[in-house]
């Protein structure tokens, strides 16, 4: 498949350094990612194809992790993976069940689809930052325990831009969706902080 042959022209045009540290991150978490990719898929080929992808991704935005300690780096890269094999696993399953419908003559647009699920909201303050959340220390512990009460879609929209410093425009690329539902998802996630935080929410 092509994304694996750009897997392979990836990975060796980094150190050995680099290849040293991907293999290690990828021989650690393959079973989780594995797991992961099959519970979406249900196939053994499309969970391998899937892990592929996801370890071009990663490789792909290694520079972002380049003036990172390892520690800091091998934290971000966990979190990107697990964000990547997801959604690409449901990426990929969404794609051939279009297909099937399609082929079946019962084509309809995935009630799934990430794009679909986002709320239309006014996201004018998009240059509002989590800065704005954080007034002492102990505030640290409280966001942390608000953002797992966040559904994965807005968990991963946060964590790649404010913990990893992915980009907007990067973070979408990466997640596979537009800049507009990307943005959106951020509105979205720091409104229901702001709830949380003020102990408004569930």
């Amino acid at each position: 498949m092509e994304c694996v042959s750009l897997f392979n022209i990836m990975f060796a045009s980094l150190s050995a350094e680099d290849q040293d540290f991907v293999s290690k991150i990828f021989e650690e978490n393959k079973n989780q990612l594995y797991y992961i990719a099959y519970s979406i898929l249900k196939n053994e080929e499309d969970a391998k194809d899937a892990i592929q992808e996801t370890m071009y991704k990663i490789i792909k935005y290694m520079d972002k992790f380049a003036g990172d300690s390892k520690i800091d780096a091998q934290n971000k890269i966990m979190i990107g993976l697990r964000v990547a094999i997801r959604n690409t696993s449901l990426r990929h399953y969404q794609k051939k069940k279009r297909k099937l419908e399609h082929e079946t003559s019962l084509f309809r647009k995935s009630a799934n689809n990430d794009e679909d699920e986002e709320i239309a909201v006014d996201i004018r303050d998009e240059g509002a930052d989590l800065d704005e959340l954080i007034i002492t220390q102990e505030e640290c512990r409280k966001i942390q325990d608000a953002l797992l009460k966040l559904s994965p879609n807005l968990q991963d929209a946060v964590n790649l831009v404010y913990y990893c410093d992915f980009s907007c425009a990067e973070a979408a690329k990466f997640l596979g969706i537009k800049d507009d539902a990307l943005r959106n998802r951020l509105f979205q996630a720091r409104q229901k902080l702001k709830e949380l935080l003020k102990g408004d929410g569930k």
